[in-house]
């Protein structure tokens, strides 16, 4: 089955499912991971219409990036280490996993430099299992709290 196919079937199923939720279909986006596919990949899909694209490598992600000829949207889906910000700096339009504040002051810091603004989502770690990522229950308020107040980063979720 080639790439079209499949995005369609996962637009057909992602359709239904909204239908059935009560959503408005067009407001749900699907971010393809391309982790460990080829950039000739990602042009494909780009072309069977998908322009959204998530990473959770930075090497990978600075990598394809320089090497997609299409025009697609990145976002940047796997935890993230303050002193890799400035590589994935204005190359993606939201990273997934801001679990700190010294992480959001970093993107802050490295987008201000660009003038522009940094979408994040706050992850949130409600296990409270010590192996996973993200922020405590309990600290979640504040977090949200101190990440508001930074004028290149906006708190998407």
């Amino acid at each position: 089955m080639s790439i079209a196919d499949n995005l369609r079937q996962i637009e057909k199923r992602i359709e239904k499912a909204a239908v059935k939720a009560g959503l408005e279909p067009a407001s749900v986006r699907l971010v393809v991971v391309s982790k460990m596919q080829q950039p000739s990949a990602v042009d494909d899909a780009a072309r069977a219409g998908q322009r959204l694209f998530g990473e959770n490598y930075v090497q990978e992600l600075v990598s394809k990036v320089s090497h997609v000829e299409e025009q697609v949207t990145w976002h940047f889906i796997g935890s993230l280490q303050s002193n890799k910000v400035r590589q994935i700096a204005g190359l993606v339009e939201m990273i997934h996993s801001v679990d700190r504040l010294s992480l959001a002051r970093e993107i802050d810091r490295q987008w201000q430099k660009l003038g522009r603004i940094c979408n994040v989502l706050i992850q949130v770690n409600i296990a409270g299992e010590i192996t996973k990522s993200g922020s405590s229950a309990g600290e979640l308020l504040e977090l949200v709290r101190n990440v508001s107040l930074l004028p290149n980063v906006r708190i998407k979720g």
